[in-house]
């Protein structure tokens, strides 16, 4: 696993890293990076296509993959705020799909560190020790470093 932290704008990735961000089981995407992954490629819809039959609750901790984007759900409303516990079972679900889809490159930004507050420190390790018998590629996006 190689992990860097790259200066610039996330949705600047090359085509064939897949994107990741976190969103809410109820599928808000109003606000912060998830509401620019709304606009960009109309996710909120997408996600409702795919998976809007579920129930919330089950959604939690899931990867549901749409297209290149990797939509972690780490919470069940927009309001709430994700555990790290939520986000880990988030990051081992995504590694699972990785594995059976032979996907290796990932751009996100500092996921679960903005809006929702987790500390990336913490967010790092997770995703160290989750992914560190892999061949994954993560580049991780902000704007300011």
């Amino acid at each position: 696993m190689e992990l860097k932290a790259i200066k610039g704008d996330l949705f600047e990735a090359d085509e064939d890293y897949f994107l990741v961000h976190c969103i809410s089981a109820d599928l808000a995407l109003g606000a912060g990076i998830a509401k620019a992954f709304n606009e960009r490629f109309d996710m909120r819809a997408r996600l409702r296509q795919a998976h809007g039959g579920m129930e919330r609750e089950k959604l939690v901790g899931r990867a549901l993959m749409v297209g290149r984007v990797f939509n972690l759900v780490s919470k069940e409303r927009y309001f709430n705020k994700p555990t790290y516990k939520s986000l880990q079972s988030c990051l081992e679900d995504m590694r699972r799909i990785m594995e059976e889809s032979s996907i290796t490159k990932l751009a996100m930004p500092r996921i679960g560190c903005g809006l929702d507050r987790l500390k990336w420190e913490k967010v790092e390790g997770l995703l160290t020790e989750i992914f560190s018998e892999t061949e994954a590629e993560i580049l991780v996006y902000s704007l300011e470093q």
